[in-house]
């Protein structure tokens, strides 16, 4: 608190002027003694010899602070030169703090919430079989000091709160628990810190969501695997009495409008399980989206020789034949060549190095600094074995045109 004492004085001697303080803890006790705190020159009143001084109380040279409550007496002494001197109370009772009638007495408040810090809850993403630890960083040690703190959390968006004492492990932490909450439970909360002044300090409010523990999502895709196997049992029992029933009907019936109604029932189911097989891929479930595809494939060739015939003699049968002049041609080659095996496992290892990567990158496998690693495996072999492979038809070439013969083998 600042100070200002008026002085009447001699027009041209200035006094000395100082303010002395006694701090009383609780009203009853005197804390350390009388303090002195000089008095600075504000201003001066010219031809009138009054002057202002100013000083500031409790005196900054003592460098201390006390607690709230405390009740601060002070009177002012203005000395002159010549030992003359003025105070503002009676002499008989300056060094008297309880005599408080010719003096004057403040007692420090605390106007200032406390101090926090941020609000942080351990684990990140609670699930449903652990609590919640919150923490957070409260002080207030230049106010009358924190009381209590609290934390308020509701898990039914804001409608109703429960408040907890929380606890003070250690230096200024203060920690409270939230408990376990079932899954998928949206859980908001914040902290209140309160000091011995009546002050408080709120945080923001913070959610999280309670995502399902081990043994729950264990049991859920228990679940959905019993729940897709009775899906698959029912649909392949479905497909194979619709299959017979159409079957039996198209005997009976022209072959043209047979194979007509066979082949749209068939499309139609393919679609429904085409349909059924993407969700299932979605669900994260690729290699039974794929068995049941390939399953009603297989099932469709059983039942409509047609389609067996047209991938026999449209796709199986010219792999084949490519595939077979392809090795003859290859064959030559090495044996004209044979560094140019080298090369062709360069682009063996690079395609299939390629498609190993493409696959597992898609079905989730592989994270994207895994499938660069990988990729970067393969690539780095691809290229010694392309090194390897020029390096040895030049040495091939070298060889040969020094006489070296090579026989190639007719196929």
């Amino acid at each position: 608190m600042r100070v200002d004492i008026v002085v009447k004085h001699e027009t041209n001697v200035l006094p000395m002027v100082a303010v002395y303080y006694a701090p009383i803890l609780n009203g009853t006790v005197i804390f350390g003694g009388w303090r002195a705190a000089g008095a600075q020159l504000a201003h001066s009143v010219a031809g009138f010899g009054m002057s202002v001084f100013t000083a500031d109380i409790p005196s900054p040279i003592y460098h201390e602070t006390f607690p709230y409550r405390t009740k601060i007496v002070f009177y002012a002494e203005a000395k002159d030169a010549f030992g003359n001197f003025a105070l503002s109370c009676q002499e008989a009772n300056r060094w008297n703090p309880f005599y408080q009638e010719d003096k004057v007495a403040f007692t420090l408040e605390d106007p200032y919430p406390p101090r926090m810090g941020n609000v942080t809850q351990y684990p990140e993403s609670p699930t449903s079989g652990y609590s919640a630890i919150v923490v957070t960083n409260i002080t207030d040690d230049l106010g009358s000091g924190v009381k209590v703190a609290k934390l308020f959390y509701s898990i039914d968006d804001g409608r109703t709160w429960i408040d907890v004492v929380m606890s003070r492990s250690k230096g200024d932490i203060y920690e409270a628990e939230i408990p376990a909450q079932k899954r998928d439970s949206k859980v908001i909360y914040y902290v209140k810190a309160y000091d011995e002044a009546g002050n408080v300090k709120g945080s923001s409010q913070t959610s999280y969501e309670v995502s399902p523990s081990l043994e729950e999502m264990r049991e859920d895709e228990a679940k959905l695997w019993q729940t897709w196997a009775i899906t698959a049992g029912v649909a392949f029992v479905a497909v194979v009495a619709i299959v017979l029933v159409y079957r039996r009907k198209m005997i009976e019936t022209a072959k043209g409008m047979r194979y007509k109604a066979l082949t749209f029932t068939m499309v139609l189911i393919l679609l429904l399980v085409a349909r059924a097989s993407y969700w299932l891929y979605i669900w994260g479930h690729m290699w039974l989206a794929l068995i049941t595809l390939l399953a009603v494939l297989e099932l469709w060739g059983v039942a409509d020789p047609r389609l067996r015939s047209f991938l026999v003699d449209s796709v199986i049968k010219p792999a084949l034949q490519t595939s077979s002049s392809i090795i003859r041609r290859l064959t030559r080659t090495f044996e004209e060549s044979p560094p140019t095996l080298f090369i062709a496992a360069c682009y063996i290892v690079g395609i299939v190095g390629a498609t190993i990567v493409v696959v597992l990158y898609v079905a989730g496998a592989f994270s994207p600094n895994e499938a660069y690693g990988m990729a970067n495996f393969f690539a780095t072999y691809a290229f010694f074995l392309l090194a390897a492979g020029a390096v040895g038809q030049l040495i091939w070439i070298v060889h040969r045109s020094r006489g070296g013969k090579t026989e190639p083998t007719d196929m």
